[in-house]
């Protein structure tokens, strides 16, 4: 299940209304937009606990264990011949930031990572995962200000653009430019494999 990175009275106290008539619109359109920001970003901005499985080849680099996903913080890890790690055997990286991209196994741990049969999905993390516990604020003002877009679309799905050699254009915008840029400093980087 999706959490909103807004409500319907931020969209709503927003867009300058108090009537109920389109509250079930609005609401969609606030889901909409926490969708759009996630796949804009590729990360979730509010937490959740989970086991994600993570290829023993693939997704690790020596000692690091590469994550896909961002990591709050560890419950359990199985390593994939189904021994547990414990958590004096690693830290996550990096170490003073959150939220935490990687797990590297301690060069005093005896232990590395493994598998028994197949590499494929052979070790579990579970943990709390997502970029924060809660949305940041441009986060939340970056889907107040999506979902009150969208709903101003119903209305002129279209931007007009200036072009002097073909006149007036009218073209569907991908999203305005002012949520591109709260949105900017928080897209995920690519790391390794995924």
């Amino acid at each position: 299940m999706t959490v909103a990175y807004c409500t319907l009275s931020d969209v709503k106290a927003y867009i300058g209304t108090s009537k109920t008539v389109d509250d079930t619109l609005l609401t969609g359109f606030i889901d909409r937009a926490t969708a759009r920001i996630d796949s804009h970003c590729q990360r979730t901005f509010a937490s959740r606990d989970e086991t994600r499985f993570y290829d023993a080849l693939r997704d690790v680099d020596g000692r690091v264990l590469i994550l896909d996903d961002d990591l709050l913080s560890v419950t359990s890890i199985t390593n994939g011949d189904g021994t547990p790690v414990l958590a004096s055997a690693y830290v996550l990286l990096e170490a003073n930031s959150e939220p935490k991209w990687a797990i590297k196994l301690k060069a005093s741990s005896a232990i590395a990572w493994t598998f028994t049969d197949d590499p494929e999905q052979a070790i579990a993390v579970e943990g709390t995962w997502g970029y924060s516990a809660t949305p940041p604020a441009d986060i939340v003002q970056a889907a107040v200000r999506l979902a009150a877009w969208y709903y101003h679309q119903t209305e002129a799905p279209f931007e007009t653009q200036g072009l002097p050699e073909l006149g007036v254009v009218t073209v569907p915008s991908d999203m305005p430019p002012d949520i591109k840029a709260l949105l900017a400093p928080y897209q995920r980087a690519k790391i390794g494999n995924v």
